[in-house]
């Protein structure tokens, strides 16, 4: 609790951590003093997570806002109980450091700092900082002459010996599934969500929903092989 104005104030941390919940403290005396004095209160990186998570996550396809619900966690281990004009290009490179401490890739690292830059852009819009307030662009731009890019996607098909061993351990069903995989080239959830309907053998096709990466069906070719299963 706190007296401001003559009056009390109240508000749970909500954190075990002593650390945490101490630095949540020194944001929220500094939001009353603010308000006190007619200004416009600093905003911390819990509440603007909050409201990140409310309001775009929930925009997201499933696969998207998982990826940015496991880099919200990672980016709160560091972030939590600072104000988001606290978030600075030091404060970015502290965070590089911890996650490299703990082993992850630099293409993790930078999706982790894709995240807080779509968050920061986000409290951009909401007014919670001024424009050119995103301290993240720029930093990604200028570590990247450093070694922290994204790795050179890799393209890796089976060779027909793989293939033909792969087949000829599984099961009849199993191998049946993995031959349309192979021949398809559909992503894990198009082939567990395929219906009879998508599927014209007449014509050799299938048609694929709207729920594909890309957000847009499309026809794909059933060769043969695929079909006679």
């Amino acid at each position: 609790s706190a007296q401001r104005s003559g009056r009390e104030h109240r508000r749970s941390t909500r954190n075990p951590d002593r650390s945490i919940a101490e630095r949540r403290l020194r944001a929220w005396l500094e939001d009353l003093e603010a308000i006190a004095w007619g200004e416009k209160p600093r905003r911390t990186f819990e509440e603007a997570s909050e409201r990140f998570f409310r309001d775009h996550l929930t925009t997201l396809k499933p696969r998207g806002a998982e990826r940015y619900i496991t880099s919200l966690k990672h980016l709160a281990a560091h972030f939590d109980g600072k104000t988001l004009d606290q978030i600075r290009s030091a404060e970015l490179s502290e965070f590089e450091t911890m996650r490299r401490g703990e082993g992850v890739s630099n293409g993790t690292i930078r999706r982790d700092l894709a995240c807080l830059s779509s968050l920061l852009t986000s409290a951009t819009d909401w007014e919670w900082i001024g424009d050119g307030s995103n301290p993240v662009p720029s930093y990604l731009r200028r570590r990247a002459k450093r070694g922290l890019k994204e790795a050179p996607a890799r393209t890796r098909y089976l060779t027909e010996e793989e293939e033909r061993r792969l087949l000829a351990a599984a099961t009849p069903v199993v191998a049946a599934a993995i031959t349309l995989a192979i021949d398809t080239g559909l992503r894990r959830e198009e082939l567990f969500g395929l219906r009879w309907p998508q599927i014209d053998l007449l014509r050799g096709t299938i048609s694929t929903t709207t729920h594909t990466k890309s957000g847009r069906a499309r026809k794909v070719p059933l060769p043969q092989r695929s079909a006679q299963f």
